[in-house]
Order: C-alpha cells, then structure tokens, then sequence
C-alpha cells in the first residue's frame, strides 16, 4: 500500500477525503470568485507620486504589505476551498433533510439555505447542519443575512463565538450556532444576521 503524502495524511486526518487534483480545482474556483483586494499589496498603485512622497515624509511605509502569517487573501481561499469540500450535495442534503433535491433547490432561492454555486452544481455548507437534519432556526436567520455575503463570511459568522450570545448557564459566549442549537430564541441570531455587511 502506498504511503500517503504529508498533505494527504493531513486532511485525512481532519476528514477532508479530497485527492490533490480535486483541491487543486476547487481552490481555482475559490480564487475566480474572490474579489480583487480593497487594499492593494503595494499601496503606491492608487497614489499620484505626490501623495506618496507626502506619506513617506510624514512617516508612514508604503512598501509592499508583507504578513506574517501569509496573505489574508490566501487564507481566506484556502477556508473557502475546505468549506466547499466539507459541503454537501444537493442530494446529500436532500436525504439528510427527507426531501426531494427539488425542494433543496426551491430553499435555496427562497435563502432558508445556503449553498455556492460551483461548476460540479450546489454545495450546501456544513455549519448549516447536524447528523440528523438542520441546525434549528437557521431557514429564520439566512433570509436576513444579506445576500451579496461571501460564503467564508457567512461561516464565519455562524461559527464564531459572539459577546451578544452569552450563554449565563454555560459561562461562555456561544456563536449563533451553538446558540441555535442550544435551543435559544432564533430571534437573537436573527437581529445579528440583519446587521452583517
């Protein structure tokens, strides 16, 4: 049997079935629907040369960006890369959810789910999801999340821990879907979700 490379064996080992050809083709597809960067990594591109000079002298550095911790840009196409690999289906989600992938489709205009269009058809992101069916409440809350939202966004938001969502028997800020399926008022993550741009 044939040993698994060091990149293979790692996204075995956080469930991620895909073979180096596939990633390869879904992180292509993450990047052609990115959009360009707000800020440019070499900040002259949008100056006149005498706005540059006036910065540099007032001591600010207009070198090109370096991150320590990679691009942002490069980050954000590699989560969006595993949530399109960790989504599921639409028949998929058609058998978890005990319907027809039709009214997968039909959820998916109506925004009660949330899915990406990619070449091979919808992918339904996972957060949405249990073992046994949907998060409960989140047809309430996508609707009102605002359509035009980058998918690696909406994950965010639905996984990340949020100060408005303090769970006091708990002890811990919860994020909207723990608290969702926790079983709190819906309503709390929906007044969150209007307010993402």
């Amino acid at each position: 049997m044939k040993a698994l490379s060091p990149t293979m064996a790692f996204f075995q080992a956080h469930g991620l079935a895909v073979q180096p050809k596939q990633l390869e083709a879904m992180v292509e597809f993450a990047v052609s629907q990115l959009q360009k960067s707000l800020f440019p990594p070499e900040p002259r591109v949008d100056l006149t040369a005498a706005e540059a000079e006036a910065l540099t002298r007032g001591g600010l550095e207009l070198g090109p960006r370096v991150d320590a911790e990679g691009s942002a840009l490069a980050r954000t196409t590699a989560k969006y890369a595993a949530l399109l690999e960790t989504s599921l289906k639409t028949a998929a989600a058609a058998d978890l959810l005990g319907v027809d992938p039709s009214r997968i489709r039909q959820r998916l205009t109506e925004r009660t789910l949330c899915g990406i269009r990619s070449p091979d058809g919808w992918r339904l992101p996972a957060f949405q999801f249990t073992d046994r069916g949907e998060v409960p409440g989140i047809g309430e809350v996508l609707p009102r999340i605002d359509a035009p939202l980058h998918p690696v966004a909406v994950h965010n938001f639905f996984t990340t821990p949020n100060v408005d969502l303090h769970a006091e028997e708990l002890g811990r800020d919860l994020s909207p879907r723990e608290w969702l399926l926790a079983g709190y008022p819906a309503k709390d993550v929906i007044d969150l979700a209007a307010t993402l741009e």
